[in-house]
């Protein structure tokens, strides 16, 4: 055990050794209600909106969804690049290389930053008339487009603190960070509205202000931690191998999760086309929807970190008993997930669109196909990471543009025609998910024998 990580194993998670489904849990807890708290605080963002700009306005935030999603998965994801090397250098021992890694990232995030910021400022409306937005909403949008993305700075930074810090095995910090940013946000979105009586530029403001306070936290932890992933403000060097390497399997991931991105920017026309009840009952619906990536977000980044760690550390069975370990764990929350929707979701799509019938029931079927392939979902999740973890990017890609981005265009172009009623249209999605699930838990598969029968997966 290096140093560095003595210094550092108070806070992280044994990965390397000890029972592995404990571990999984211990990482992944933490992850989780960091995602829960954030869903909790984006909740009550859309139930600000409805409640005290009506129907119109949350059509308005909704209708930014697929533009704002398309763009920010691009660059988010890029850190998935960051996650696999921090997690083989970890279980490599190599501080060095984790060094290396932690510098390149942030000047990578602070560009990546500035350049979401350009594009949000200067491309949204030409990309909210691509969608199809209503004329009387598309001001109110376009305005919640230029206030939201200048957080795009703070937002890579603090991505890009997450992602290291995570990697290394300590969950609970980015958990605290984002915790007090979110109730930031929340309190700020309240008060805003009362003071400035603008719920759309309220709550892009709001929005604003939360993410620059957990970039500073996020910095000034990284400044501090005086291990091989703290962060030396005087020795800021980029380093192009690293870079490359970054961007090597980092882009394959970024293009994956964007095809979703994409087919909803491209399918958001139809849904434009619906009025206010299909984009609000929609907003609505994704919403609650939303709630899945706490369980999946979680569940990704423990399977990434602890296979990333336990290949860099060449722990084959290790490595085997921690991905049926997390299938079965991504299972069981998901169906308890399922149930739940089911009996309760209506009700909830309700909350956000009180006395709203028509949206009412149009989010509540876009609610149950989803949640009728949540099980699916949760394959693709992990299987992704399995796949990402050995530094297969690209076949997880592929998989993924093949399952979800092209099917979804086929079934618009040719089987919707054919019917144009919200539940062919609806439809998709779950098909969808099933298909890119069979494809990706093959490759995870045959990617796991190779390694189990004794093949390196170098990056």
């Amino acid at each position: 055990m290096t140093s560095a990580i003595k210094k550092t194993r108070i806070k992280e998670v044994d990965m390397l050794s000890g029972p592995v489904l404990p571990s999984l849990i211990k990482f992944a807890i933490p992850i989780f209600l960091t995602n829960l708290l954030q869903q909790l605080y984006s909740t009550a963002d859309t139930l600000v909106v409805g409640a005290m700009g009506g129907k119109e306005s949350l059509a308005a935030i909704g209708a930014t969804a697929s533009v704002i999603n398309m763009l920010i998965v691009v660059f988010n994801n890029v850190f998935v690049g960051t996650n696999i090397l921090v997690a083989r250098a970890r279980g490599n021992g190599d501080d060095t290389l984790m060094r290396k890694i932690v510098s390149t990232t942030y000047v990578m995030s602070i560009i990546f930053g500035v350049g979401l910021f350009s594009i949000g400022e200067f491309l949204s409306v030409p990309m909210l008339e691509i969608t199809g937005c209503p004329e009387h909403i598309i001001n109110d949008s376009a305005k919640y487009l230029r206030i939201y993305f200048l957080a795009m700075p703070a937002a890579m930074l603090m991505n890009c603190g997450a992602s290291i810090i995570r990697s290394a095995g300590n969950s609970r910090s980015p958990f605290i960070y984002m915790s007090i940013s979110g109730l930031i946000n929340v309190v700020c979105n309240v008060i805003f509205v009362l003071l400035f009586g603008d719920p759309v530029a309220s709550v892009a403001w709001a929005t604003v202000l939360s993410h620059y306070v957990a970039a500073i936290l996020f910095i000034i932890n990284m400044i501090r931690d005086k291990s091989a992933i703290g962060l030396n403000p005087f020795n800021f060097l980029f380093y192009g191998d690293i870079f490359a390497k970054t961007i090597k399997y980092g882009i394959p991931a970024s293009i994956s999760s964007m095809t979703f991105s994409i087919t909803n920017f491209i399918i958001q026309p139809t849904i434009n086309s619906y009025g206010d009840v299909g984009i609000s009952g929609i907003a609505a619906g994704a919403a609650i929807n939303a709630y899945i990536s706490t369980i999946t977000g979680a569940l990704s980044a423990a399977v990434t970190t602890f296979v990333g760690q336990n290949v860099g550390a060449n722990r084959r069975p290790r490595v085997k008993e921690a991905i049926i370990k997390s299938y079965a764990l991504g299972i069981v929350a998901l169906s308890i997930y399922t149930i739940f929707i089911f009996i309760f979701g209506k009700t909830l799509v309700g909350f956000f669109i009180p006395g709203e019938t028509e949206a009412i029931d149009f989010g509540y079927l876009y609610l149950q196909l989803i949640t009728a392939a949540s099980i699916f979902y949760v394959v693709i999740i992990v299987s992704s990471a399995i796949i990402q973890a050995y530094g297969y990017a690209m076949l997880q890609m592929i998989s993924n543009v093949t399952g979800v981005c092209v099917f979804r265009l086929i079934w618009m172009w040719l089987i919707y025609p054919l019917d144009r009623t919200p539940l062919n249209f609806l439809i998709c999605y779950p098909v969808s998910y099933i298909l890119t699930a069979i494809e990706l838990v093959i490759v995870a598969i045959i990617l796991t024998k190779k390694y189990l029968g004794g093949k390196d997966f170098k990056l």
